[in-house]
């Protein structure tokens, strides 16, 4: 249907300003969409994080692997010492009763495990497995964990009695 327009002289479809208006409106938005994505992706920069790490350890004691066997509840356990590069056999260390957990001094000289079936952790040097000592701790403290960053003290964790024990390597 056409329309007749008097004062224009001209025909007109009665849909042609709806087709204006919506492509106007759709440049308008692409334009809006374009300046606001231009705007924020300015020269703003983020800062970046970089890690420094530090100096690694010695990796000459990296290629020993420990190994505990608790052999039951009733039976002493073991510290298997194994050395991965030259794929060997090292020994093994007869340690206390249900040992958990092993830690080796910084200068990888000694091995110390913690038993918590008979409150004791077990020491013994690291070229010599065959030789352990036991440091007994108080009854009930039940050892679960031992560590050290230092070659003169180890700290022992105590479930049983909620304690931090600390023990001198020289003993």
């Amino acid at each position: 249907m056409f329309l007749y327009s008097y004062a224009h002289n001209s025909v007109r479809r009665p849909d042609a300003f709806s087709w204006h208006t919506l492509r106007f409106l759709l440049t308008l938005c692409a334009f809006a969409t374009i300046l606001i994505f231009s705007a924020s992706c300015g020269e703003t920069y983020r800062p970046v994080a970089t890690p420094i790490t530090p100096n690694p350890p010695n990796p000459s004691g990296a290629h020993l692997v420990y190994v505990l066997a608790d052999n039951g509840p009733s039976n002493r356990g073991t510290a298997n010492t194994l050395d991965v590069s030259g794929d060997t056999y090292q020994g093994v260390a007869k340690v206390g009763l249900l040992p958990v957990h092993a830690t080796l001094t910084p200068n990888q000289s000694r091995v110390y495990v913690a038993n918590r079936g008979d409150d004791t952790v077990s020491a013994y040097t690291a070229s010599n497995p065959f030789s352990v000592l036991t440091i007994s701790m108080p009854a009930g403290s039940m050892p679960v964990f031992v560590h050290t960053t230092q070659n003169d003290k180890v700290y022992v964790a105590n479930y049983g009695a909620g304690t931090v024990a600390a023990i001198a390597t020289a003993t």
